[in-house]
């Protein structure tokens, strides 16, 4: 990798070794690429070609993940090898690639292996929902009652006194 057309693609791969942000970080990065990759690829364009669409876009990670790619391939290095190579991908996706290019299917292997882990990154982000909604609401229902004692409280004691 290039130092300076490489700065964002440094910053992600140090940010995926946040132990609870990788997996969740990998299975948007698998997925999305994988979408992207499996439609272009499904619709006939080579590699080198995806390559370079990919140098071309707006998104700087696009840009620069599409000129790592191809300063590998040129040096090379296969598609799989060099996907293996980024920590914000998984292992999985390197092996789909190289699933896909042995059977000539690359672009139908990655579209079916998107929708599989966009599946299971939906399933564990409502799994966490249904943990942590409940946990919100006790916490602002113990705010609520804090507030409402902590107003009414002077106001009884005043009574008491008044009482007496």
């Amino acid at each position: 990798m290039g130092t300076n057309a490489s700065q964002l693609l440094s910053f992600i791969d140090e940010w995926t070794k946040i132990p609870f942000y990788r997996p969740n970080c990998q299975a948007i990065y698998d997925a999305y690429y994988a979408r992207e990759w499996g439609n272009l690829l499904g619709q006939g364009i080579d590699l080198l070609d995806l390559v370079a669409l990919m140098k071309e876009q707006k998104s700087k990670l696009f840009r620069e993940l599409g000129a790592d790619l191809e300063e590998a391939l040129m040096l090379g290095q296969s598609f799989p090898d060099r996907i293996a190579s980024h920590p914000f991908f998984t292992k999985e996706l390197s092996l789909i690639i190289a699933y896909g290019e042995a059977n000539a299917r690359l672009g139908y292997e990655l579209e079916v292996y998107a929708e599989e882990v966009w599946q299971a990154f939906f399933n564990r982000l409502n799994k966490a929902t249904t943990f942590v909604q409940p946990l919100i609401f006790v916490i602002v229902a113990v705010v609520i009652v804090m507030i409402y004692a902590a107003m009414l409280l002077p106001m009884y004691q005043n009574m008491e006194g008044m009482m007496s």
